[in-house]
């Protein structure tokens, strides 16, 4: 007798893994801005145009 079948992992897509790293990073990074002033690219812009910042959680949902 047997023992029961081992399932098999499915591979990891290791891109997708790094782009959800970054994504993650840049998250922490933008709500951690540093003390004082903080560098432009890391605020949210005013309903005229986007920066970094706005652009990281819809990467998010789309890595998801």
């Amino acid at each position: 007798m047997t023992g029961p079948a081992r399932a098999e992992r499915p591979e990891r897509f290791i891109s997708l893994d790094m782009f959800r790293g970054v994504t993650i990073f840049l998250m922490i990074v933008v709500n951690t801005a540093g003390a004082g002033t903080p560098y432009t690219q890391l605020e949210h812009a005013p309903w005229i145009g986007f920066t970094l910042a706005d652009l990281i959680y819809p990467s998010f949902l789309f890595a998801v």
